[in-house]
C-alpha cells in the first residue's frame, strides 16, 4: 500500500514522442521525479505549476545524490 503521500509542485513536464513522460516535482528545495503515463497527464490534466501530491510506494523507490556544483 501507499503510505507516503507528499504534497509537491510540478516545475517540468519532459515532452517525448514515449508513451511515458518524465515530471520534475518540487518538494521544498528537494525534488523528485515522476514518470506516468501521456493518457494520465491529459486525463489529469497536468500542468507546470499544478500543486498536486506525490503518492509514493517505497518499493518502487530509487535514490540519487545530486552533484553540487
Amino acid at each position: 500500500s501507499i503510505l507516503n503521500i507528499l504534497p509537491v509542485t510540478i516545475i517540468e513536464i519532459e515532452d517525448s514522442e514515449e508513451p511515458r513522460l518524465l515530471l520534475r516535482l518540487s518538494l521544498g528545495s528537494q525534488y523528485l521525479l515522476a514518470r506516468i503515463t501521456r493518457k494520465s497527464t491529459t486525463e489529469l490534466g497536468l500542468r507546470v505549476g499544478d500543486n498536486v501530491f506525490a503518492q509514493i510506494k517505497s518499493a518502487a523507490l530509487l535514490m540519487a545524490t545530486a552533484d553540487p556544483a
